[in-house]
């Protein structure tokens, strides 16, 4: 009788650990597909970047479309700067100059690539866990891997790049 009970208790004890092991990884799928809806579409924020120790503050826009605008507001010597993407390639916009780019031969186009890229990336493959209210996408794009954070609304807070050293404190995101 004392052995039943004792292998009855070790199913019931493995049937808990597999009912809670499946449902995180559920847990985890369904904040993975809330997060790649939230990004897949079109979409506009502020970033606040930090990159090999300078400081920029960017305004993305993404279109349906996928063309994508990365606006320089700070520093201010900056401000007219612009990056603009479709599938033709990358521009650089300063003022009312308009030339199509090398994203290698400016520095500052990493800001670009590395915020874009993971956004993209996120959406179409990234590992996703849910973390308190927050959802942590993992992923690999062409700056390196990162780590983007979503808040309980599957709204970007935070990226990280450490390969590039790209830090972003993200705001004001609205999808369109």
């Amino acid at each position: 009788m004392r052995k039943t009970v004792e292998i009855f208790l070790l199913v019931l004890t493995a049937l808990l650990f597999v009912t809670a092991f499946v449902s995180c990884r559920a847990k985890n799928q369904q904040a993975g597909r809330r997060a790649a809806v939230s990004l897949s579409g079109g979409f506009s924020c502020t970033a606040d970047v930090t990159l090999n120790g300078h400081d920029y503050t960017v305004n993305v826009v993404r279109l349906n479309d996928g063309s994508s605008t990365v606006q320089f507001v700070r520093p201010t010597e900056l401000s007219q700067l612009a990056f603009l993407t479709n599938k033709d390639g990358m521009s650089v916009r300063y003022g009312a100059m308009q030339a199509k780019l090398d994203p290698a031969s400016v520095p500052q186009s990493a800001v670009c690539n590395a915020l874009l890229g993971a956004f993209e990336m996120a959406a179409k493959s990234s590992t996703a866990t849910a973390q308190g209210g927050n959802t942590v996408l993992k992923g690999q794009s062409a700056a390196g891997p990162f780590t983007l954070v979503l808040d309980g609304q599957n709204r970007p807070k935070s990226l990280q790049v450490p390969r590039i050293n790209l830090a972003a404190s993200i705001r004001n995101f609205t999808a369109s």
